[in-house]
């Protein structure tokens, strides 16, 4: 490793999972200013200042990266998707409300990310991540109404639900005439 000039300062030492957590912080960085796509090894070191070894000592390669950064940026959200329900409506408007507005909610800059693993657009090194926050909507939606384990279209109107929650606020009356669709599509299944 080559001397440091004196006019370079020291980067201060991290634990391993200060530094990891430096590193995550750095790519929602890269996330925010170039997208999911301008994601890589390169950009992460860069905006770290750190160097790439660094980087891939704890991230081998950028699949690993791309998946702790998702992983990390949802895990709230996954929490919460996976806490028991209480005080649960009976109705389903109610309950397609209350999770239109949970999707509300989500942080703008993790709104995108949730919408392309929801839709399937996500790339295939995040296909299981995509498995798991589909099931996980699906299974909170089938904890707060009773009769969705036979309903044979909970996943399509989940999934629904989250992309409209998702949508930006500036499509609201388009929003509004999605969510009265998806209102009366729950009134008529009963």
């Amino acid at each position: 490793m080559p001397a440091q000039s004196p006019d370079q300062p020291k980067r201060p030492y991290l634990r391993p999972a200060e530094r990891r957590r430096q590193l995550l912080d750095s790519a929602a960085a890269v996330v925010r200013r170039d997208g999911l796509a301008g994601l890589t090894m390169v950009a992460v070191t860069a905006e770290a200042g750190v160097s790439r070894r660094l980087v891939y000592n704890h991230f081998p390669d950028l699949p690993t990266l791309v998946r702790s950064y998702v992983v990390d940026r949802l895990g709230s959200f996954m929490q919460a998707s996976t806490a028991p329900v209480t005080d649960s409506p009976t109705d389903p408007v109610r309950i397609a409300q209350e999770n239109l507005a949970r999707f509300r909610e989500v942080a703008p800059e993790d709104r995108a990310l949730l919408r392309a693993l929801l839709s399937g657009t996500a790339s295939k090194e995040l296909i299981p991540l995509q498995t798991l926050v589909e099931q996980a909507v699906v299974d909170r939606w089938r904890r707060m109404h009773p009769t969705a384990p036979e309903d044979p279209l909970v996943r399509p109107r989940t999934l629904l639900v989250a992309q409209l929650g998702l949508r930006s606020e500036e499509h609201t009356s388009e929003l509004q005439s999605l969510r009265h669709l998806v209102c009366r599509l729950q009134l008529e299944k009963k």
